[in-house]
């Protein structure tokens, strides 16, 4: 019978924390999504602006009366006495604002998500290398001492059987850290944009 093999340590993206974290919320579909709909705005102001402009229009043709010809030319200017675009700038400037304000909160939000799984990955697979030294050796050394003395004598049963508990959940805790320690590994690769194994 074989005995399951940890599959060793998920490594964390390398590299400056806040480096990693501003990439990786700026690469957020719906971050992207936030910025297109700024542009998407600016240019809508941009068409307001131009709207405001006089347009300048020239005619130009051919007339033929009473069998005779003659050329017709026409120009016109349209001049902004009552609209000047002032609704419609408005409304523009109030949509570019308001895409602003939803990128600059996603793009917060994206940066905290980031944040808090890179910080809890890093804490947890720091407690993951400590675990076998902190918990684990210790009550494998108190098993082994307690095994000894009961074996001499020295020790009952029930201490034996408690020192065999204590070593069972050392175990089963370093394991359960472990394995957390890979979840958020994972976790923090994605919120990082990186595929979850190398």
């Amino acid at each position: 019978m074989a005995a399951l093999e940890s599959p060793g340590e998920i490594p964390l993206p390398e590299g400056d924390a806040e480096a990693l974290i501003a990439e990786a919320a700026d690469a957020r579909p719906d971050t992207r999504q936030a910025a297109v709909r700024v542009e998407s705005a600016e240019a809508a102001l941009a068409l307001e602006r131009a709207a405001r402009i006089p347009d300048l229009a020239v005619d130009a043709g051919l007339k033929r009366t009473l069998e005779r010809n003659t050329g017709v030319l026409g120009a016109s200017l349209t001049l902004p006495v009552f609209d000047r675009r002032q609704v419609g700038m408005a409304h523009a400037r109030g949509e570019l604002r308001a895409a602003e304000l939803e990128r600059e909160g996603l793009l917060r939000l994206a940066r905290a998500d980031a944040a808090a799984a890179l910080g809890t990955a890093r804490r947890l697979s720091a407690a993951a290398a400590r675990v076998e030294t902190s918990l684990v050796e210790p009550a494998t050394l108190a098993r082994a001492a307690t095994r000894s003395a009961f074996d001499l004598g020295a020790a009952d049963l029930l201490r034996l059987v408690d020192a065999e508990r204590t070593f069972a959940e050392a175990r089963l805790l370093a394991g359960e850290l472990r394995i957390g320690a890979a979840t958020a590994a994972i976790q923090a690769r994605l919120a990082l944009g990186e595929g979850p194994l190398p």
